[in-house]
């Protein structure tokens, strides 16, 4: 139902702030192995939204291609 697609999508977003502010303390605190490791995951968080858009994206084609 919609409350559980709204509380998926809240959970994402708190994930993807913590991923990102854990990305800006490695920065400007991290020794050089966090700063890899804080990257890498905001790398991997950017393949992951990507992939979802990437889907919706194929989803609605295919939709779209039936209704024609």
């Amino acid at each position: 139902g919609r409350t559980t697609f709204g509380g998926r999508v809240m959970v994402d977003v708190l994930h993807d702030i913590e991923v990102l502010e854990n990305l800006v303390i490695a920065m400007t605190e991290g020794a050089s192995d966090e700063k890899r490791m804080a990257l890498h995951s905001v790398e991997k968080l950017i393949a992951e939204k990507k992939a979802i858009v990437t889907a919706f994206e194929k989803e609605f084609a295919d939709d779209t291609q039936q209704a024609a």
